[in-house]
């Protein structure tokens, strides 16, 4: 049976070799690598779209803010124009000699209209805008001949001029103002959609990058967490086994190979001598019962041939009588020595057979030792790699503070906005009209203000959620440092229990030689026994002359016989012991 143990073991690590494993810490870094560079690969890409919409949508949103402005100004010019025209001509009307200034005024008005709407229709995309935009140019154009014609008419004719004035110049003015009006308000309608969708598509950005982020954390920490508990569940079933075999009890229930890692060939080679480890137990007790036994009758031999050798002493002097009852005595102690000879050469080969076999089993048993070394070692590394996930965590949660900080700043920036944005309205008031396009500014900049405190108070909701799931992680990754820790003190035990078995090993090692000595020491005896008794026939056979001679060989083969009770006796207590000691163990 042991001989097929080893097989399957040679089996089970030329399968190993096969299949090229790699060890389990390795596989754990490998993971956690991967993991980690998929996570900074995609938060890259993120924040880099995430800066490359913002800057887009960032232009985007100044040239709908130049567009913005564009039109106001287009509003004040005209106004300033309609205000030139009016001052200049009652002026004129009430018998002034012209006013230069008021003419000025008017050409600069219309010089600038011109120049806004050219500058504005070259970066205008918009159909209707730039159909606006042309209709402000024409009725500008149209407003500027009929301005020149009521100059020229009214230093000749007051009424010509009301006339134009009226028929004219207020319907133009009117067109202006409406053509004005219509493209402020359809700029400043696509520059709240612009900025309304570019304040969305950047918060969901944030959020698609959060939830991946937390998404992968969350996934290598379950990695972790799993291959730990993979990794001490076996070893766990093995130290209770291990206990189990301290206590005296063979009698295991297989753990069954899980994986073909080192724990799966740990697993196996443990089994493998466990088996070996309750053969060799069972072997040995049968041995020291069988040396008990045979043991018994040798020893009442050698008591019986010591009795008869002293009965040849004593009886020496009647040797002629007692010839024939002495030579019976003789051919019974030579088959007896026969016997023993042979059956302590039997012992003598059990004994070297015990030997070999309990020196095989205390290499294992170091060979599991040092597995089980290996072993601590990688959960060692194990333990170190959950722990710099747990900083990497604990570095996420600092740098949340750090975005929060951020977004407090982003609502004091806001709250300076919006302070900024009365004091435009305030300025725009007290300038009355000539302060509207301030007031138009003011209010965008307010409307700037609170779409920024709104996305400030967005980011801190998200930071919040993010220390959250890093608070989770956290505890996660201290329960994977626990069970670590547990299955490290879990693997020292195991150690501990090799150690022990190695001792009992060495012990079962010493009893044996012990055995195999007395063994030698008996057959030497027993050779000696028989010589003894071919002596004492020969002398039997002899005349009565020799009968001191006899006499001299029947003490020597008492003493002999002595020495032989006595080692045959101490073969018993060794197998006693031996019993006692393999008693200790179920199998």
């Amino acid at each position: 049976m042991l001989s097929t143990a080893g097989r399957v073991i040679a089996a089970e690590d030329e399968d190993m070799r096969r299949w090229a494993d790699v060890d389990m810490a390795g596989k754990l870094a490998a993971s956690f690598l991967a993991l980690s560079l998929v996570w900074g690969g995609l938060c890259g890409a993120s924040l880099f779209f995430l800066a490359e919409t913002r800057a887009a949508y960032s232009g985007l949103l100044d040239e709908e803010a130049a567009a913005v402005a564009s039109a106001k100004e287009i509003q004040y010019h005209v106004a300033t124009q309609n205000a030139a025209i009016a001052s200049y001509l009652v002026a004129t009307m009430a018998g002034s000699l012209g006013d230069s200034q008021s003419q000025q005024r008017i050409r600069e008005a219309g010089d600038a209209i011109d120049r806004l709407t050219a500058e504005t229709l070259a970066g205008m995309k918009d159909e209707q805008d730039r159909e606006l935009l042309g209709q402000i140019g024409a009725a500008n154009s149209a407003f500027k001949d009929a301005a020149a014609e009521a100059i020229a008419a009214v230093e000749t004719s007051a009424v010509k001029a009301q006339v134009i004035m009226q028929t004219k110049i207020a319907p133009l003015s009117n067109q202006l103002i409406g053509h004005a009006n219509r493209l402020s308000e359809s700029q400043q309608a696509k520059l709240e959609a612009r900025r309304e969708a570019s304040g969305e598509r950047i918060r969901k950005l944030v959020m698609i990058n959060l939830a991946a982020g937390i998404g992968i954390l969350l996934g290598a920490l379950a990695a972790g967490v799993w291959f730990a508990r993979r990794m001490a569940k076996p070893i766990l079933r093995m130290l209770e086994h291990t206990e189990r075999i301290a206590s005296g009890d063979l009698r295991l229930e297989p753990i069954g190979r899980t994986s073909r890692d080192e724990v799966g060939r740990l697993t196996g080679h443990f089994h493998a001598m466990a088996g070996q480890l309750r053969e060799l137990i069972g072997r040995i007790a049968d041995s020291a019962g069988e040396l008990s036994r045979l043991a018994e009758p040798w020893r009442r031999s050698a008591e019986e041939t010591a009795l008869a050798s002293r009965q040849i002493a004593a009886a020496m002097e009647d040797v002629q009588e007692e010839g024939a009852r002495q030579l019976r005595e003789a051919d019974r102690a030579d088959v007896s020595a026969v016997e023993t000879l042979a059956s302590v050469r039997t012992i003598a080969s059990l004994s070297a057979g015990a030997k070999q076999e309990a020196e095989a089993m205390l290499g294992k048993a170091n060979r599991g030792a040092k597995e089980m070394s290996g072993l601590s070692a990688r959960m060692q590394t194990l333990a170190a790699s959950v722990g710099e996930l747990q900083a990497a965590a604990r570095g996420i949660g600092e740098r949340t503070e750090g975005i929060s900080g951020i977004s407090a700043t982003i609502r004091a920036v806001a709250n300076q906005t919006r302070i900024l944005a009365f004091n435009a309205s305030i300025e725009a008031s007290r300038l009355g009209s000539e302060g509207r396009g301030f007031a138009v500014i003011a209010e965008e900049i307010r409307s700037l203000s609170r779409e920024t405190t709104k996305l400030a108070e967005d980011i801190r909701l998200s930071v919040a959620k993010i220390r959250e799931e890093t608070t989770l992680a956290l505890s996660k990754t201290e329960r994977a440092m626990q069970d670590a820790g547990e299955g490290s003190a879990a693997i020292g035990l195991a150690r501990d229990t090799f150690d022990e078995l190695r001792q009992s090993f060495a012990e079962v090692a010493a009893g044996v030689t012990d055995i195999s000595a007395a063994a030698a020491a008996v057959e030497i005896r027993t050779e000696l026994m028989k010589a003894t008794t071919g002596t004492m026939k020969a002398a039997s056979e002899a005349t009565a002359a020799r009968t001191s001679e006899a006499s001299a060989a029947a003490e020597q083969q008492y003493a002999s016989m002595e020495e032989l009770a006595d080692s045959l006796r101490q073969l018993n207590e060794l197998a006693d012991r031996l019993q006692q000691s393999s008693g200790r163990f179920a199998w």
